[in-house]
């Protein structure tokens, strides 16, 4: 899934995926996401915010 697609989804207001979340986070720490599409996902998150399960597969995403 293309970043964007993430981005979009969440400013919809929609809930992520453990995949969405894990391919952004991969994606971003491989460099093959920029900063700024880093930033607009995490704007929309801010204005839409996450539900407990995508804190959970964020947080597991990051550690790993």
């Amino acid at each position: 899934m293309r970043p964007y697609d993430i981005i979009l989804n969440k400013r919809e207001g929609k809930e992520h995926t453990k995949k969405e979340i894990n391919n952004l986070i991969e994606g971003y720490t491989k460099d093959e996401i920029p900063d700024y599409q880093l930033s607009a996902w995490a704007m929309a998150v801010f204005f839409q915010g996450m539900t407990a399960k995508e804190t959970a597969y964020l947080t597991t995403a990051m550690a790993r």
